[in-house]
């Protein structure tokens, strides 16, 4: 008799450790989701600092065409504007998912590159009156466009941290 109360005894054992066993198991997998959904979300905001950074420098590049431009120095300008054209694809269709409807923006801001890189090709236009002046405010436009743009991606950055 003994003997098979010490058999009941064990099986209720086991069965109460299958289940706390379970039990851990399930909380466990609700942790782990919960840590994946962080994991998720700092990617993302990597990504997003990552994108704010690569169009700050575009921005900067941008600000150093203006200061060529303002003193004629128009071959230092071409090549800060070729530099601009040229990582303005990448940076664009490499974070586009970030830019939302800013990826239309910075295509707008590339075709005014493109009309100030034909621009600085034709050294005659350069002498006709008040051409400088309107290159440096197109330039000024895509840099304040680039900046804006970045603002507001550091400014959902701020907003998703808080």
């Amino acid at each position: 008799m003994l003997l098979l109360n010490a058999r009941d005894w064990f099986d209720w054992t086991n069965a109460g450790i299958g289940t706390a066993g379970l039990a851990l198991t399930f909380v466990t997998l609700f942790f782990a989701k919960g840590a994946k959904t962080a994991a998720t979300e700092a990617r993302e905001a990597i990504w997003k600092r990552g994108t704010s950074e690569a169009l700050s420098e575009l921005g900067k590049i941008a600000k150093e065409l203006i200061l060529y431009l303002s003193a004629e120095r128009f071959k230092e300008a071409s090549v800060r504007l070729l530099d601009l054209m040229e990582r303005m694809p990448l940076v664009r269709e490499r974070f586009k998912r970030f830019l939302q409807d800013d990826f239309d923006k910075l295509k707008e801001i590339e075709g005014i590159l493109h009309q100030l890189a034909t621009q600085l090709r034709t050294p005659e236009d350069l002498e006709e009156e008040g051409k400088v002046s309107e290159m440096i405010a197109s330039a000024s436009q895509a840099s304040w466009e680039l900046q804006a743009i970045c603002g507001r991606l550091l400014a959902t950055l701020d907003k998703e941290e808080q």
